[in-house]
């Protein structure tokens, strides 16, 4: 379980994300103890970019970083740490392989896990979201490896996270990364659109909640493996694409087919 509890600024500075209060952590603690699961708390970034640069391409702010989480890891004694850093520039790929590198040098001989959520891409690319993972350095360098397998795209009404692309980035994925390693991340979220521009993001339940509302009935595309529907407001058109246990049943399958951990 990595509950988003800590995040890092451009001057390197770890904090508490905001709601991650004494009492959520010891609650959320002492649930997953109950439930035999380990807490593995995640720690993303505010800044991004060139501001990511600054960060990540200086030694001297890698290693505060580093300090900072090797201290959280041990002196709250959680069992590891998950990685969600995004939204970095491709040229910044060699800083943030060394980045994880140096991470796991101090956390792995402490006998900590070092995972780390990196961008679906279903073709090699240096550029864009996706960019900046080293597939083959990060899989060695980390425990676990997420593969955030969605964000497709908001430009065009469209699944966020659509199956011929999740299946070929996961294909890619498992050729660069050790299988035993690898996790698929799967989206529990969709959005609406009006007039084509992306309006808001819905969960399941508010999306069928909408559909409902409006007394339209959900399709189902096989092609993709997404729910969606259609209406009319106002003189607008709404469409909203979302996931549903058909879609997710489709992606689960990929964990059987590629022997994901």
């Amino acid at each position: 379980l990595s509950p988003y509890w800590y995040e890092v600024n451009a001057q390197g500075e770890v904090s508490r994300a905001t709601g991650a209060t004494d009492e959520n952590l010891a609650e959320i603690r002492a649930l997953a103890q109950g439930a035999g699961v380990k807490v593995i708390p995640m720690i993303k970034n505010w800044a991004d970019r060139d501001e990511m640069h600054s960060l990540l391409s200086n030694p001297s702010l890698r290693r505060q970083v580093i300090a900072s989480i090797v201290e959280i890891t041990v002196n709250r004694a959680f069992p590891g740490i998950h990685i969600d850093f995004e939204g970095i520039n491709g040229d910044d790929r060699p800083h943030l392989t060394a980045f994880m590198n140096e991470l796991a040098a101090e956390l792995r001989p402490r006998g900590k896990l070092v995972t780390q959520a990196v961008a679906a891409r279903d073709q090699e690319r240096n550029d864009g979201w996706a960019g900046a993972y080293d597939y083959n350095a990060l899989g060695a360098a980390n425990d676990l490896i997420l593969l955030m397998a969605y964000g497709y795209g908001t430009g065009i009404p469209r699944s966020t996270a659509p199956f011929p692309w999740v299946d070929r980035s996961t294909a890619l994925a498992v050729s660069q990364i050790p299988r035993e390693k690898l996790l698929l991340g799967i989206p529990w979220y969709g959005y609406e659109w009006v007039d084509g521009k992306v309006s808001r993001a819905l969960r399941y339940p508010q999306a069928v909640s909408l559909a409902q509302e409006r007394g339209v009935g959900i399709n189902y595309d096989t092609g993709v493996e997404g729910a969606n529907f259609t209406f009319w407001e106002g003189g607008q058109k709404h469409e909203v694409w979302f996931e549903d246990r058909r879609s997710q049943e489709a992606k689960l399958d990929l964990v059987e087919k590629y022997g994901l951990a």
